[in-house]
């Protein structure tokens, strides 16, 4: 058996057509960024939110792939904990993921001019 989002990522590959996997993921049949990102930490268990042990396995990987620091780790840790409870939800997480990728687009516009 072969799930869609494995057949849509062969597809892709295999033709070079990243349109299918774009519109797929627009109408909510592929998972966003957001929650493939959740769904990797979001282990034990599975509850919904990221807790104390998920953000700091979060943290570590900000250290490690991104090269942050501790600090810089946990301060964006807890930017996306937005109503401070100590954890991160899905929604948290993708109005974070959001947030960053409208500020990249404004920044493309207001640069793209000069």
């Amino acid at each position: 058996s072969i799930s869609l989002t494995q057949f849509v990522g062969w597809w892709t590959t295999t033709n070079g057509n990243h349109d299918a996997q774009v519109e797929l993921q627009r109408v909510g049949t592929l998972p966003s960024d957001a929650m493939r990102v959740f769904n990797s930490f979001d282990t034990s268990p599975r509850d919904g939110v990221l807790d104390a042990a998920e953000l700091d396995a979060l943290r570590s990987l900000l250290q490690s792939e991104a090269g942050m620091s501790e600090g810089e780790a946990s301060a964006v840790v807890d930017a996306m904990d937005t109503n401070g409870d100590g954890n991160v939800s899905l929604e948290e997480l993708e109005a974070w993921m959001g947030a960053g990728e409208r500020k990249r687009r404004v920044q493309e516009v207001l640069t793209s001019g000069l």
